[in-house]
């Protein structure tokens, strides 16, 4: 068995995935899952509040991370981007005198 479980086939010249029956309901699962999530916490007015919020600060803060390129530029330097992990708001929060501070 080679572990794959689905595959590309080509039907009324569309191409499509096919998946093994045996896979269906977990194939189900996750799309039913994805959309509970997206229903129930991802659009939730919090967390909604809280995506603005920090799209503020990524805004105010786009040319402090990286002296010579903005922030929002850094898709076009792999190795700043992927710089940008989870912790961005840790680096950019400890930054002295940043225009993110309410002073």
């Amino acid at each position: 068995s080679s572990g794959i479980n689905a595959e590309y086939v080509e039907k009324d010249g569309q191409l499509r995935i096919a998946i093994r029956d045996k896979e269906k309901d977990n194939v189900f699962n996750m799309f039913y899952l994805r959309m509970h999530l997206r229903r129930i916490a991802y659009k939730h007015p919090t967390a909604t509040a809280i995506d603005f919020m920090i799209r503020d600060v990524l805004k105010l803060c786009n040319d402090l991370v990286f002296p010579d390129t903005l922030l929002s530029e850094t898709i076009h330097d792999m190795e700043k981007y992927l710089c940008l992990t989870d912790c961005i708001l840790s680096i950019i929060s400890n930054m002295p005198h940043s225009k993110s501070s309410p002073d």
